[in-house]
């Protein structure tokens, strides 16, 4: 697909530090009936990611396993440039304390993969999309989205096991604007969230080719969706033979702003081994707060369950 090498991004690139990968959990030596995923937005590392992580590990059995794909994780090393190359950045240099991703995973001894996709502003540090694994990853792969408004990575990894293809990626789409492909064509799409449905048909079809057509996964992130699962870009994955999570409760909404909006999505794409899939909302305390666990999005949480 045209876009994914525009001239900009390289700007974006030399502005953010290097991909993490770390690997510190065992593999599967046997297949669960179930594990856990968890899906995040934590708003630039304000979320409170590790205690969400201790409760979710001490509250599941010992042989479950536990996944989180988190978006707008925060990093913060010797390998983010010292001073910003150019103007190609987040915007965003944060004011107070933030968890870095890399000290959740080595504090909780859990494998890490981690795509840096901007940098937040002057700061020296960078933000991009992670999973954290109570599981070794066999294999995984950095997606580099279309270029609409902002540098954009996702990731797609394979657990490794005994317990057949099975993959989890995590994206955060662009909030708005078309597709701007080089060298320099017609946009695919001036409709509303044209350039989100550009990048998930990339990320999908990107997430295919990696795992293959008879892998079992979940794809689960901040896909910006204006329109819930009306948007172009959740229409855009379903039509790739992705189905959403069953939903367990009524909420309606997953992103505290000036108007609540659905923008968090876990789908899945069933192989040979997955039987379903259910995702419930984390709330803390009214869910009239603006801050949920210290994020503007809520964490969601679902079961994914296998065939024997």
């Amino acid at each position: 697909m045209t876009g994914e090498h525009h001239p900009a991004l390289e700007h974006w690139r030399a502005n953010v530090g290097h991909a993490v990968s770390l690997d510190v959990s065992p593999p599967l030596d046997e297949c669960p009936d179930a594990l856990d995923v968890l899906c995040w937005n934590v708003a630039i590392g304000k979320g409170r990611l590790r205690e969400r992580l201790e409760t979710l590990l001490h509250m599941r059995p010992a042989t479950r396993p536990l996944v989180a794909l988190v978006q707008e994780a925060f990093r913060s090393d010797e390998s983010v440039p010292d001073a910003h190359a150019s103007a190609h950045h987040g915007g965003q240099a944060p004011r107070n304390a933030r968890e870095d991703i890399v000290d959740v995973a080595r504090a909780l001894g859990l494998s890490l993969r981690y795509e840096p996709s901007m940098r937040n502003g002057k700061h020296r540090s960078d933000r991009g999309n992670a999973i954290l694994s109570t599981v070794a990853f066999e294999q995984s792969h950095p997606i580099l989205l279309p270029y609409v408004r902002q540098r954009r990575t996702a990731i797609v990894a394979k657990l490794a096991g005994t317990c057949g293809n099975l993959w989890f990626g995590t994206a955060h789409l662009d909030t708005r604007g078309a597709h701007q492909p080089h060298p320099p064509a017609r946009p695919d799409s001036r409709a509303f969230g044209g350039g989100r449905a550009v990048q998930a048909r990339a990320l999908a079809d990107s997430v295919i080719a990696a795992s293959g057509e008879d892998a079992d996964v979940i794809v689960a992130g901040d896909l910006n969706s204006y329109l819930g699962l009306r948007d172009p870009a959740v229409r855009v994955l379903i039509q790739r033979g992705f189905h959403h999570a069953e939903r367990l409760g009524r909420w309606r909404h997953t992103f505290h702003g000036p108007i609540n909006l659905m923008l968090d999505h876990v789908l899945f794409r069933p192989g040979s081994r997955m039987k379903a899939v259910q995702v419930r909302r984390l709330d803390e305390g009214f869910d009239r707060e603006k801050r949920v666990f210290g994020s503007d999005h809520h964490p969601l949480l679902a079961t994914v369950t296998f065939r024997e």
